[in-house]
């Protein structure tokens, strides 16, 4: 059914008829993936995805062709024990000669209104991903940049490491099966299989309860380390026999690893992890995605490099804060607040590469 009409475009929810114009109008989008590829990450991102019955995706057409695509996420977050519905923006795209013709806010308004109609309880609009030229319409559409604070990445290098690299010396560093070592009196494992179980017992335990953070259910695990599931590399943290912390990485190239999540007793294990990972597994280069201030100040503790403003300006790269809104249509200041808890203080989130889709 027709939802909007507007300048002979028409808004509607997708349908899975619309599935193979979709993945042709992605590769406006997905430069560099071939169709097959387009396919695989379509159906792990919007079909596969635990937490929705049907992908949140809406649709603009000029006539019979499809010309826009909007698609949405729900997670699940918890703030001390109150369930929260988490829904953010995933993949947007405009056909090329369609662009500059408000489908984009017509897409943006008709799905604002529906997620409101469907989640009108207990549920937030988070935007971790956005772009330079998306910016403008969220702003116009009262998202709000949690504390002005812009992400950033920070890196931590091994010059050893490098050297080695690039003389060959680690050119099969990167198989890994089952690894146990021990290092100053912590007992470290390392796996290419991740263990759900221990992981999800441990941060029962142990996680923020003062922050907004994702429930990494069982369903989480399955769905989020599914795609490209021989990248990841779970890394586990034992002292006096009880688990202590741990990591999961994704490995980019032979060199360079990316931290997807993590989660320590104590600041000091998080940094003997780190340290002894880095070792163990030869890696040149270690990165991680930082939200905060304080996740920049513990991880310069660490021994990783912030990007500076002089880095992203030479290098002509662009960072945004973290987007938020209330899924009413009208704002008050009483709705930006959950338990008390701003939505919109960085802060009070804990958040990782993980929870970006």
């Amino acid at each position: 059914m027709v939802n909007n009409i507007s300048n002979d475009i028409s808004i509607r929810d997708y349908s899975k008829d619309d599935k193979a114009s979709i993945i042709n109008l992605l590769g406006f989008l997905l430069e560099g993936f071939g169709e097959s590829e387009r396919k695989e990450l379509f159906e792990w991102r919007y079909e596969r995805n635990p937490y929705q019955n049907k992908p949140i995706i809406f649709l603009a057409f000029s006539g019979d062709i499809l010309v826009g695509f909007r698609a949405y996420l729900i997670q699940y977050f918890l703030i001390s024990d109150k369930k929260l519905t988490v829904i953010s923006p995933a993949d947007t795209i405009i056909h090329p000669e369609y662009r500059r013709r408000g489908i984009i806010s017509m897409l943006n308004k008709h799905s604002l209104e529906k997620m409101y109609l469907e989640h009108p309880d207990n549920s937030i609009l988070l935007n971790t991903t956005t772009s330079k030229n998306a910016m403008p319409t969220y702003l116009k559409f009262d998202w709000f940049p949690c504390s002005n604070k812009n992400k950033v990445y920070g890196y931590r290098f091994s010059i050893f490491n490098i050297f080695k690299s690039l003389i060959k010396i680690n050119k099969n560093s990167n198989k890994i099966d089952e690894i146990s070592f021990s290092d100053a009196g912590l007992i470290f494992e390392i796996s290419n299989k991740i263990n759900k179980r221990n992981i999800i017992e441990f941060i029962n335990i142990n996680r923020h309860r003062s922050k907004f953070t994702n429930i990494r259910d069982e369903l989480f695990f399955d769905w989020r380390y599914s795609y490209e599931s021989d990248k990841y590399i779970q890394v586990s943290c034992f002292s006096n026999k009880k688990m202590a912390g741990y990591l999961i990485l994704k490995r980019l190239s032979n060199y360079e690893y990316s931290i997807e999540e993590y989660l320590a007793t104590d600041n000091k294990v998080l940094r003997r992890m780190l340290r002894a990972i880095q070792r163990k597994l030869k890696i040149s280069t270690l990165r991680t995605i930082l939200f905060s201030k304080e996740d920049e100040q513990k991880f310069k503790l660490y021994g990783f490099y912030i990007e500076s403003n002089l880095f992203l300006k030479t290098f002509k790269r662009h960072r945004f804060p973290v987007l938020v809104r209330p899924t009413q249509p009208n704002l008050s200041q009483n709705d930006f607040f959950i338990e008390g808890i701003d939505i919109r203080d960085i802060g009070n989130w804990q958040l990782f590469q993980s929870d970006r889709h």
